[in-house]
């Protein structure tokens, strides 16, 4: 459950797709060949069904335009980020990575949370390890200027 809260849109989507995914697992048990770790092929399949289901509904609403707010590129000290992150329980992590715009949210979730490397994730999304490495820039610009706003937020309530 917690890979596909990672990258679903909503709960019950996750929910969903942990059932898809294990509904994958039983059907296919014998292509396990006890060769490796089973958690790791379990995690392997849970991921990719999660992808499966991203491409689909970027299929779905390819026709719908999403505006993101452009991230300026503000000088946050690393210090700031790091202070701010301590302050935080990892719902409100969570809650700024699924904040990002959706490609940005899949690269972070496949190569900073998963272990993916740029390869793999441009394999798995279409897209160049040029891309792949772009968009991972992104995410973490804009999750330190998520955190440090986050952090100046409390400063002033306090």
């Amino acid at each position: 459950m917690a890979i596909c809260i990672r990258y679903a849109p909503s709960v019950e989507d996750a929910e969903q797709w942990v059932h898809d995914g294990y509904v994958k697992i039983f059907n296919h048990t014998e292509k396990y060949n006890g060769i490796g770790n089973l958690e790791g092929w379990l995690r392997k399949i849970i991921s990719n069904t999660c992808l499966d289901n991203l491409r689909q509904l970027k299929t779905q609403y390819n026709s719908m335009h999403f505006h993101t707010k452009q991230v300026s590129d503000a000088s946050y000290s690393f210090t700031e980020a790091n202070q701010a992150l301590l302050k935080l329980d990892a719902n409100s992590i969570q809650g700024f990575i699924n904040e990002l715009p959706s490609t940005q949210k899949m690269v972070f979730n496949l190569y900073a949370i998963d272990g993916y490397s740029h390869k793999e994730v441009a394999n798995y999304l279409n897209i160049t390890e040029a891309n792949s490495q772009w968009h991972l820039n992104q995410a973490r610009q804009t999750l330190k200027k998520n955190l440090v706003q986050a952090q100046n937020y409390e400063r002033k309530r306090i």
